[in-house]
This record gives structure tokens, C-alpha cells and sequence, in this order.
């Protein structure tokens, strides 16, 4: 009969506890890949964002926070998965199923920053009417709509024809455009203010 004692007991308790904790952990990653691999559970539950929608499926699922669990959805659903970490407003990057990447840019911005993500402009980066600001990609910009009386502007005989203002890096930055004499309601079509009888 052999009696541990001592420190040999408690070294070899420890060593016995380590190799414990790491084959489970082993095991516990190896079954999530299993169980992730063949769709059984979303992705999204591992991720540290606002819960989904109870009926959302991994098939439904088009975007994710990063690479990593882009390209792991891309492979579970078989359609590609946009990685919102490299989304600019002029680009967006995708996990596609068979492990390529596609990125799609455009020359005018798609998206603006919002609380340190970016989100579709929408109808926001059009002009619809004249009280309404036109959001662009840390911009907002402003067109008279007719009420500005002389003086408003940069000069005493002028108004603001238009207004820029910097949401972004340089929030609180404008610049103005003045107009010599008043200036009626504008008339908005298709994404222009036109200013009638203004030469």
C-alpha cells in the first residue's frame, strides 16, 4: 500500500484536475463545431448582440458581427453572409459558402454611422421636402424652404440657401450657402430643389 502525502497529494489532485478541464473543454468545442456545422443551432447564439427574433432560423440569417462567425454561417446555410465588422459607407464584405470573400463598393455612400456601426441611409439620403434634412455619411444638409427673412444669411441682404452640417469626426462643423434677396418654397422632384423664378 501506497500513502500520498503532503504535497504529492495536492500536486497530483491538481495535475489530475487540469487534464480534466482541458478534455472536456475539448469536447465541448468539438461539439459545438459539430452541432454548428450541420445547422442544428445558429451561430447567433453565441454572439454578444441583442437577442433575434424567436422565429428566425440560420437560414435567415444575412449578416453577422464578425469574420469569424460570417464565414462559419456562410458554410452552415449555403448563401453568403455579410461581416458587419468590415462594413464602410461605401462597402460591405461577404463570407461566401465555399470560403472566398466578395466585396461590393459603391461610389456614393450606402450607410451611415450610427452609435459606432454602420446602418442603410434608406430614404434618408434623399430629399423629400424642404424641413427635412438630407443624412448622408456624417453629413446632414439643409435647403431653405422659403421662411428665412433677409438676414439670415451670411450677409444683412441675404438668406441661407443651403446648410452642411458634420455629424462625423467633425461634429458641430457647418458650412452655409447664402442667397442675395428672399427665396420662395421650393417645388422637390426627384431628389432637386428647384426655386422657381430665381435666377
Amino acid at each position: 500500500m501506497y500513502l500520498l502525502r503532503g504535497d504529492t497529494s495536492a500536486r497530483l489532485w491538481t495535475d489530475f484536475t487540469v487534464r480534466k478541464r482541458k478534455i472536456l473543454s475539448t469536447i465541448a468545442i468539438a461539439s459545438t463545431s459539430a452541432l454548428l456545422a450541420s445547422g442544428l443551432i445558429a451561430p447567433s447564439a453565441f454572439a454578444d448582440e441583442e437577442p433575434q427574433d424567436a422565429t428566425q432560423t440560420v437560414q435567415d440569417v444575412t449578416e453577422r458581427p464578425d469574420g469569424v462567425s460570417a464565414q462559419i454561417t456562410a458554410k452552415a446555410t449555403g448563401h453568403r453572409v455579410e461581416d458587419l465588422s468590415l462594413r464602410t459607407a461605401t462597402e460591405q464584405v461577404f463570407a461566401n459558402p465555399d470560403g472566398t470573400w466578395t466585396s461590393e463598393t459603391t461610389s456614393a455612400a450606402r450607410f451611415k454611422e450610427e452609435k459606432g456601426s454602420f446602418v442603410p441611409l434608406g430614404t434618408d439620403g434623399e430629399l423629400t421636402d424642404a424641413a427635412s434634412p438630407v443624412v448622408g455619411d456624417g453629413t446632414e444638409l439643409t435647403v431653405a424652404d422659403g421662411k428665412d427673412a433677409l438676414g439670415d444669411g451670411p450677409t444683412q441682404d441675404s438668406v441661407v440657401l443651403a446648410e452642411l452640417e458634420s455629424t462625423g469626426e467633425h461634429e458641430g462643423s457647418t458650412m452655409k450657402l447664402g442667397w442675395e434677396g428672399e427665396l420662395p418654397a421650393p417645388q422637390i422632384s426627384e431628389n432637386q430643389a428647384t426655386y422657381a423664378d430665381q435666377v
